[in-house]
């Protein structure tokens, strides 16, 4: 089912007096996904320990002599609620690992057991400044220029393989990069609606 067609069925059936909890899911197919350009130097996934009693910062970077940014992930303290269900306390960190997704610009985290605290989640800035690929934008008669296109890009998460829903909050930082809270481990990409 195509966007359009999820927002209408969406519309119908709260006009007909039924709820629809939580955000709508779009399939991959629906989305323009941001591409990394191909020529760009790969970005090696990191693994670091979160500290709970501390703010806690990593940054990636392409490995090109500028050592440019591909993201940078923030976990202000406390943030870090519990694993697989047992409590973690301030004294508590956890070995966290970032793994860039091939390609486009996107990533995996995990343990995919972590839970976050409310109020307290981390936040990611993932910047394609140097190695955006906007060719994508090509081939969709939803956006008249990259520019347009780049206003539209949030992070998107992957709720079930090929399904997404978008990341509230997230948005377009600046003209080149987008930022937002990350309420969950797993799997998130920048993308637009098609």
């Amino acid at each position: 089912m195509g966007l359009a067609a999820s927002v209408l069925l969406a519309a119908i059936t709260l006009s007909c007096g039924e709820e629809i909890s939580g955000p709508t899911t779009v399939a991959t197919g629906d989305l323009l996904i941001l591409a990394v350009q191909a020529t760009a130097p790969a970005v090696p996934p990191s693994s670091f320990f979160a500290h709970n009693s501390r703010l806690t910062t990593e940054r990636l970077l392409h490995s090109d002599p500028a050592n440019t940014l591909f993201m940078q992930l923030t976990l202000p303290a406390r943030t870090l609620s519990s694993l697989n269900g047992v409590p973690l306390t301030l004294q508590d960190s956890v070995l966290l690992t970032v793994q860039p997704t091939a390609g486009i610009y996107g990533f995996t985290l995990s343990p995919s057991g972590l839970a976050f605290t409310l109020g307290e989640v981390p936040t990611t800035r993932i910047s394609f400044a140097v190695y955006g690929d906007f060719t994508v934008v090509d081939d969709s008669p939803s956006y008249e220029s990259a520019g347009q296109y780049a206003a539209a890009l949030q992070f998107w998460f992957e709720v079930t393989p090929g399904r997404w829903r978008p990341v509230t909050s997230s948005r377009l930082s600046g003209t080149d990069a987008v930022e937002g809270p990350i309420d969950q481990p797993g799997i998130y990409i920048v993308a637009a609606p098609r």
